[in-house]
């Protein structure tokens, strides 16, 4: 499997199952292989659990459950986030720079990711919240 999955990429996958989706049409959705999301569906079905539950798992258990499939530094990757909720309560303060807020990071990680490293996770996780929310509105 080329393409490994964070595990909010798995909770998107999981979502968009249970609303219905197509594994073709979530591929498409999130940017990522249809086999890579046939996959991870072959794996779900073949756990103990329903998507339902799986989905209700927290980031860090579902992590745990398929970390074989995943390529990140659980503890490393769990700082990062926790620093982004940080950066997200200052995100339209004036004169927020991404820099700025990295260098910071940087000073305060034992192992820091690299600049094109923390974007690509701060980009995932804004988009992986917008469609939560997406999600929500039309569920509701």
């Amino acid at each position: 499997m080329a393409n490994k999955l964070d595990p909010m990429d798995l909770k998107q996958i999981l979502t968009l199952h249970i609303d219905g989706y197509s594994n073709r049409k979530i591929g498409s959705v999130l940017g990522i292989s249809r086999n890579t999301v046939n996959t991870y569906m072959q794996l779900f079905a073949s756990s103990q659990y329903s998507f339902q539950e799986l989905l209700n798992f927290e980031v860090v258990a579902l992590s745990e459950l398929f970390s074989a499939h995943t390529t990140l530094d659980r503890v490393r990757h769990n700082e990062l986030m926790i620093y982004f909720e940080g950066v997200n309560k200052v995100r339209n303060h004036p004169g927020f720079t991404f820099l700025y807020h990295y260098q910071q990071y940087v000073e305060q990680a034992a192992d820091p990711y690299s600049y094109t490293q923390f974007l690509e996770h701060y980009r995932r996780k804004a988009y992986s919240i917008l469609l939560i929310c997406f999600l929500e509105i039309l569920v509701s």
